[in-house]
């Protein structure tokens, strides 16, 4: 079986941040270096339009047979390394169709246009319609995880505060 290297995204539940920043997110970082084999560091990032959504994002070895992650709200994503766009396919098939009114393969997205955003698809809970989220995004801390299994968190570190 051959595993293969994913970028992954996890979500850390609003309310949980709300109530404990700090611990929602040792937490969430204690749940990902438990469950997945890490290839790099994990970085934490906030939505600038929305207050207490923080995400974290690391690249991961998965089993090539593994369609789902075993932490919930975490899902793979893609990401533009040129830009810090992280984005799902779905995302861009609906981001060519607003801009162009088709879904041409042959489309070329104006990443510079997305620096450092977050473009996902979002069912919106009074219409039941699934929108285009495009949300700019705020890197807020790397977490370097040892051997161990600790970590430590580097700059920016305002996001334990």
């Amino acid at each position: 079986m051959e595993d293969n290297i994913k970028t992954m995204i996890t979500f850390l539940s609003p309310r949980d941040v709300e109530e404990n920043k700090n611990s929602a997110i040792k937490k969430t970082v204690d749940e990902i270096i438990n469950n997945f084999n890490l290839q790099t560091c994990i970085f934490l990032y906030e939505r600038a339009d929305r207050p207490n959504s923080i995400f974290a994002t690391f690249k991961a070895e998965i089993p090539a047979n593994q369609a789902t992650s075993p932490i919930e709200n975490t899902k793979f994503i893609n990401r533009n390394s040129k830009t810090n766009t992280f984005f799902t396919i779905n995302a861009l098939n609906r981001l060519c169709l607003k801009e162009i009114g088709v879904l041409d393969q042959n489309y070329k997205v104006k990443w510079k246009n997305y620096s450092n955003m977050l473009l996902m698809l979002k069912q919106n809970s009074r219409t039941g319609r699934t929108e285009l989220v495009e949300s700019p995004i705020l890197q807020a801390g790397k977490i370097i995880v040892n051997e161990d299994k600790s970590w430590t968190i580097q700059e920016p570190k305002e996001i334990l505060n």
